[in-house]
């Protein structure tokens, strides 16, 4: 496939539910990070139930970007208003049950998130397998940088394929552990230093 075809996207709405669950559910049941979950099958059971909650979430407190090839959805990424997500335990605890079997590192990551201001958090970029390795997950991350300019993306990442994704759109990463990773949308570390300049300028 023509890893330069130029994608669209649009924001999704409750209509694409099923269509948008079944590609993350597919796009991950290889993953290892969810190896615990069981076999394949099960393992594509438990995410579409798990990303279909997730959906619904998405569509309450943020967004589902759908990744389309043509007229065809191929993709789509899931993001959180990190902020409302802290305040609504129910849901936080659906998200982050899946990071269960990363204890420490999970609790480092959620130090680094807490004291993001206007934090949007990325939690699934999902594309087909079939159209996988073709660079459309990389567009889809410029594409939200883009259109959240003015919030604080970031995610967790725990496998070498997603971290060359943010490193192609100059992503800030930093190394939790040997499997695990905090990545942040560039600008946050700039606009903290230009906060730091300020501050020390009025003292």
């Amino acid at each position: 496939m023509n890893t330069q075809t130029k994608l669209n996207f649009k924001f999704l709405d409750q209509s694409y539910q099923k269509d948008a669950t079944t590609i993350a559910a597919e796009c991950f049941k290889n993953d290892n990070f969810f190896d615990w979950l069981g076999d394949e099958q099960q393992k594509f059971e438990c995410l579409y139930k798990l990303y279909s909650e997730c959906f619904k979430i998405c569509m309450e407190i943020g967004a589902c970007l759908g990744i389309f090839l043509e007229e065809k959805l191929i993709g789509n990424v899931f993001l959180l208003d990190y902020d409302k997500l802290k305040e609504n335990k129910k849901y936080f605890e659906i998200i982050f049950d899946e990071h269960s079997n990363f204890g420490d590192d999970v609790r480092e990551f959620m130090s680094y998130a807490n004291n993001l201001k206007n934090g949007y958090y990325i939690l699934a970029i999902c594309v087909k397998p079939e159209y996988q390795k073709c660079g459309y997950g990389t567009q889809a991350i410029a594409k939200i940088t883009e259109l959240f300019s003015d919030k604080n993306l970031f995610a967790d990442v725990d496998n070498a394929k997603s971290l060359s994704m943010y490193r192609k759109v100059s992503y800030d990463i930093t190394k939790i552990s040997d499997k695990f990773y905090y990545v942040l949308k560039p600008s946050y570390n700039k606009e903290r230093q230009e906060d730091t300049k300020k501050n020390n300028f009025e003292k």
